[in-house]
């Protein structure tokens, strides 16, 4: 007999998140989440529509945790780049968690409307964390670029350097190193 869980939700999202993590997007079904929660297949149906709300409900609380890990990061005593370092490397723990799933045709095909926007929001707004503190570190070097512009840089290039090996972090700190000094 399927068990009553406190946290349903909670329960539900974590077991996704294991399976995702250890079988892929085509490994992940509702069946086997209810299974790992030992639930019944229409409880799991409740809460989430079908696999790809679960990806965006994941994606969607790691987001909303990377920013507060931000908030973190950016409360340290620490210079820009080492925080900017530590912003990186949380991006690249989403990137790592969620890489085959940007890449899967079945889940990009679903991925629009709502979730689509929900995307466009976190990357603008963490555009304008690295906004802001980029105006800190950037005040008064006479740059011609805005700090909007080297957000935009340093966003592309955290996304790149997520997906592309030959592209490391060190290189992309030497040339922006060179861009703000």
């Amino acid at each position: 007999m399927p068990k009553i869980i406190d946290n349903p939700t909670a329960a539900i999202l974590e077991a996704s998140k294991e399976i995702l993590l250890a079988d892929g997007y085509d490994g992940l079904n509702m069946r086997r989440v209810a299974v790992k929660c030992n639930i019944a297949t229409g409880t799991v149906y409740n809460y989430f529509e079908n696999k790809d709300s679960l990806i965006i409900q994941m994606m969607m609380d790691y987001w909303n945790q990377y920013f507060n890990v931000i908030d973190t990061i950016d409360n340290e005593e620490k210079d820009f780049y080492t925080k900017l370092a530590m912003i990186y490397d949380h991006f690249k723990r989403f990137t790592d968690d969620f890489h085959t799933i940007f890449l899967t045709q079945s889940f990009m095909l679903g991925y629009k409307g709502d979730a689509h926007s929900n995307r466009m929001d976190f990357m603008i707004k963490l555009q304008n964390r690295l906004a802001a503190l980029i105006s800190v570190k950037a005040k008064n070097t006479g740059k011609s670029i805005d700090d909007d512009e080297i957000a935009e840089f340093i966003l592309a290039n955290f996304v790149a350097i997520s997906y592309v090996p030959s592209f490391t972090y060190q290189k992309f700190h030497k040339i922006l190193f060179a861009i703000l000094g």
